[in-house]
C-alpha cells in the first residue's frame, strides 16, 4: 500500500501578488487554516503515514509551522531547495528516502477526495506501469494541456496547449498535477531542473513506457489555487460541505424535491430538442400539485446536453420548460418552483457543437452544482430535500449534495451495478403521494453510494 506523498512547495507564486510577498503559496490561508495543512489532513485520513514538504521560496515560513510542537499525526519531513528544481527535480532531490511507489501532489492544490480510489486504480494497472495521473474534465480544454488515452485508460499522448493542430479535436482529460509513481521513474529525471508534464512524461511515453490516468470522481473536489478568485470557490466550497456533511447526518422532514426532467417528468426521447417531443409521463401534473398543496418546493435539475451538441439553443431549451410549465398549470393547477439545466457537455473529441460549452463544469450532474446553486438562491435546507430522477447520475448527485435520493421506475433505466439509494417507486405519483404521508420523513437515513 502507498504509505508515502511528496508535495512539492518551491515555486513563487507570482500570479497571487502580493498574497505570496512573504508567504509561500501552499501557506496561504483558506478556511482557517493553510493550504497545505488541508492537504496534509487529507492525505492523512486515507492512509498516508509519511509527507516529504519540498520547499523553495519562503521555506523558513513552512519550516516553523511544521515544527511546531503540535502533534501532527503523521510524519513531515521537509527538504529545502538552494534553487529551483522543477516539479521533477524536487522528487529526484528526495529520491534515496522514496519507497517503491509514492504520491505526488503540488503544494497549491485545495484537495479533497478518496486518495485511495487513485492508489487503487494504480495498483490495478500493468505492473510496469511508471505513474497514474489523476485526471478531470478541463473547465477551459481548449486553453489546456489535454492528456490523451486509449480504451484502458493508458497515456497515448499529451498535448500541450501551444501545440494543437489546428482542425483536430482532443479528449478533454485535464491533469490535476496528482500522481502516483513507481521509483523506477526517477531514472527518467535528470540533474537539475525538470518538469513532469514537459519533461519527464513525454520521455516516458517516446521510450515506450507504461502511463495511466484515473479519473476524478464526482464527489471529488479540488482547486489549483493559482488565482484569487479561486480563493473564493474554495472558500464556498467549504461552507458547502460543512451543509452538506450536516444534512447528511441530521435529515429532516421533506420540504424540497429536486426533480429530473427526462423520464421523471416527461417520457424518455434521446436528445429532446423541440417544444413538440415534449410529452408528460402519466400522473405527474398531480404529483407537482400535490406537492404545492403541502407547500413542498418542487425544482427542476436537468443535464441538457443538447445546447453544447448544438442540437437546441438556451432559448429552445427554455421554451421546452415554458411548455412544460403551461401543460402542469393547464392540467392540475400545478407550479414548479424553479428550473435549472446545465447546458455543458465535457467531451470534446468529436468537435461538432458549442466550442465554449463543451469542457468539464461544476453543475452537470453526477455533481451537485445545480442543487447547491438552488440551495442558495430559494433558501433551502439540504436536510429537508430529496433527489428524485430515473438515473444513477441523479442517485449520485443527491448523495453528493447529502440529500436523501428516490428513483423512479419510468425512465430509460440508467443505472449502475450496486448503487444505493433511498427509496424506489414506479412513478413520481407515488413518491409525492407517499412523501405527503410521512412515509419518506426525516426518520429514513442517508445511504452511502
Amino acid at each position: 500500500m502507498v504509505k508515502q506523498a511528496v508535495i512539492l512547495c518551491g515555486g513563487f507564486g507570482t500570479r497571487l501578488g502580493e498574497l505570496t510577498k512573504d508567504t509561500p503559496k501552499p501557506m496561504l490561508p483558506i478556511g482557517g487554516k493553510p493550504i497545505l495543512q488541508h492537504t496534509i489532513e487529507c492525505l492523512k485520513a486515507h492512509g498516508i503515514t509519511k509527507v516529504f514538504l519540498c520547499a523553495g521560496y519562503k521555506a523558513d515560513v513552512i519550516k516553523e509551522f511544521f515544527s511546531e510542537t503540535k502533534n501532527w499525526g503523521i510524519d513531515i519531513e521537509i527538504s529545502i531547495e538552494n534553487e529551483p528544481l522543477g516539479t521533477s527535480g524536487a522528487v529526484k532531490f528526495c529520491a534515496d528516502k522514496l519507497d517503491d511507489e509514492f504520491l505526488v501532489i503540488y503544494g497549491d492544490v485545495f484537495i479533497d477526495f478518496d486518495v485511495t480510489k487513485l492508489i487503487g486504480a494504480h495498483k490495478k494497472n500493468n505492473e510496469e506501469v511508471l505513474a497514474t495521473i489523476l485526471t478531470q474534465e478541463s473547465t477551459h480544454p481548449w486553453n489546456s494541456d489535454l492528456i490523451q488515452t486509449d480504451k484502458k485508460s493508458t497515456i497515448t499522448q499529451i498535448v500541450p496547449k501551444k501545440e494543437k493542430e489546428e482542425g483536430k479535436h482532443y479528449q478533454n482529460n485535464g491533469n490535476t498535477a496528482i500522481y502516483v509513481m513507481s521509483k523506477k521513474i526517477l531514472e527518467y529525471i535528470p540533474s537539475g531542473k525538470s518538469d513532469f508534464m514537459k519533461h519527464i512524461f513525454p520521455a516516458a511515453l517516446n521510450a515506450g513506457a507504461y502511463l495511466g490516468t484515473h479519473s476524478l470522481e464526482s464527489n471529488g473536489f479540488l482547486r489549483d489555487m493559482g488565482t484569487p478568485e479561486r480563493f473564493f470557490i474554495v472558500e464556498k466550497y467549504l461552507r458547502d460541505r460543512e451543509e452538506i456533511n450536516s444534512a447528511h447526518e441530521n435529515p429532516k422532514t421533506i420540504n424540497t424535491v429536486f426533480l429530473d426532467r427526462d423520464g421523471v417528468l416527461n417520457k424518455e426521447i434521446n436528445l429532446l430538442s423541440k417544444p413538440e417531443q415534449l410529452e408528460l409521463l402519466p400522473g405527474v401534473t398531480e404529483a407537482i400539485k400535490l406537492f404545492n398543496d403541502n407547500k413542498i418546493k418542487t425544482i427542476v435539475v436537468t443535464n441538457q446536453p443538447v445546447i453544447a451538441r448544438g442540437l437546441a439553443t438556451r432559448e429552445t431549451v427554455e421554451n421546452i420548460h415554458k411548455k412544460m410549465r403551461e401543460m402542469i398549470a393547464a392540467e392540475s393547477g400545478g407550479k414548479i418552483d424553479a428550473i435549472y439545466y446545465c447546458p455543458h457537455h465535457p467531451e470534446t473529441q468529436h468537435g461538432e457543437g458549442v466550442t465554449e460549452l463543451r469542457c468539464g463544469c461544476d453543475c452537470r450532474k453526477p455533481k451537485a452544482g445545480m442543487i447547491l446553486a438552488a440551495k442558495d438562491e430559494h433558501n433551502i435546507d439540504l436536510a429537508g430535500a430529496v433527489m428524485i430522477g430515473d438515473s444513477w447520475t441523479d442517485m449520485y448527485a443527491g448523495k453528493n449534495a447529502g440529500v436523501r435520493t428516490i428513483l423512479v421506475d419510468t425512465g430509460a433505466g440508467m443505472i449502475k451495478e450496486n448503487m444505493q439509494y433511498d427509496k424506489k417507486y414506479s412513478s413520481l405519483l407515488e413518491a409525492a403521494r407517499e412523501i405527503v404521508e410521512g412515509k419518506s420523513d426525516g426518520n429514513i437515513r442517508k445511504k452511502r453510494i
